[in-house]
């Protein structure tokens, strides 16, 4: 069974907003700072993605098709500049992204 995702401020107004994934699978939580480079869901499916949730999974959640994870996975990499979702998550813990 997938756990349920549910963000503290599912639609942060401000660039400064921070939203918080409750329990992440290593049992702490993340915090993501909403910057202007990524949009709203690209940083929720960024979150996800490093705690290591599957595409199915998050568009479960998020009532979205797979394609739209998808669509946003590519979105991510093609906006951080970086080759894979590996590095998109290294960059985004070391430039505080995801802290």
């Amino acid at each position: 069974m997938t756990p349920e995702l549910k963000f503290e401020n599912p639609m942060p107004d401000d660039d400064t907003a921070v939203f918080l994934l409750p329990i992440t699978r290593a049992g702490e939580r993340l915090k993501v700072v909403r910057g202007s480079l990524l949009s709203h869901r690209e940083m929720q499916t960024l979150l996800c993605i490093s705690e290591g949730y599957t595409s199915a999974e998050i568009a479960e959640q998020f009532g979205l098709q797979t394609a739209t994870i998808d669509t946003y996975r590519k979105s991510i990499i093609r906006k951080l500049n970086v080759k894979n979702l590996a590095q998109a998550i290294t960059y985004s813990f070391r430039n505080k992204i995801i802290q």
